[in-house]
């Protein structure tokens, strides 16, 4: 059944799928081979910029346009495997609930919801409710939903969604690195992570609005 994206619940449906199908051999299987030979690296940071560059791959050129519903939801899974892929990387042991969780957790904390990610994270001192979880969740499927569906720009707009997505996966693999390294997330660390993002969704639109300012025509009678 295809999930409902007006639905409350759509994220976590989307995350129990994901869920249901993994597993471990085969996605260490579809691990570039630098990182399939190498057990769990004691620096993921390397890794981690291989794995989010091969998630930012783009379509096949001359492919079929895929509807908008399913291109952000195949946008979404990318974001769920690329945590997944981080914690096989790290040489974490594939727990179903502690994932799910974890994933919640990540998402929440890129979207600004650093406090319902604490809450959800399954590494806290009192271990995250089934409400915290739902809640996370459902914060970050409104705010993925908002801010990247229909997946693409604006007609005349600034070419923003690419760098944008790059910027949140980025923000993404900094966040589970972290709480992999640490055993957990930290809230010091996610205020960084959050600052970092920021500054680099302003030098995005700063460049991109200085090149489309370059390209434009100039004013007046030189424009003939």
């Amino acid at each position: 059944m295809p999930l409902d994206l007006t639905s409350r619940d759509w994220l976590p449906q989307l995350v129990d799928e994901e869920l249901g199908r993994y597993d471990a051999a085969a996605a260490r299987s579809r691990l570039p081979l630098e990182l399939q030979a190498s057990g769990a690296p004691t620096d993921l940071e390397p890794g981690a910029r291989l794995l989010v560059a091969r998630s930012l791959r783009q379509r096949r050129l001359g492919a079929e346009p895929t509807p908008a519903p399913e291109a952000f939801l195949a946008t979404v899974r990318g974001h769920v495997g690329l945590v997944l892929d981080l914690a096989l990387l790290a040489g974490e042991p594939f727990h179903r609930r502690r994932q799910r969780a974890s994933i919640a957790a990540a998402l929440a904390a890129v979207v600004g919801e650093p406090d319902m990610a604490l809450d959800a994270d399954p590494a806290h001192p009192d271990p995250a409710s089934p409400l915290s979880i739902e809640r996370a969740f459902e914060a970050a499927g409104r705010a993925l939903r908002h801010r990247f569906h229909p997946p693409g720009d604006p007609v005349h707009g600034l070419p923003l969604y690419t760098g944008a997505l790059a910027v949140l996966r980025r923000h993404l693999a900094r966040v589970t690195m972290g709480a992999l390294r640490h055993g957990g997330l930290d809230a010091e660390a996610l205020a960084r992570h959050r600052g970092y993002a920021q500054r680099e969704l302003v030098l995005l639109v700063e460049a991109l609005a200085g090149l489309s300012a370059a390209a434009a025509p100039p004013p007046g009678p030189q424009a003939a």
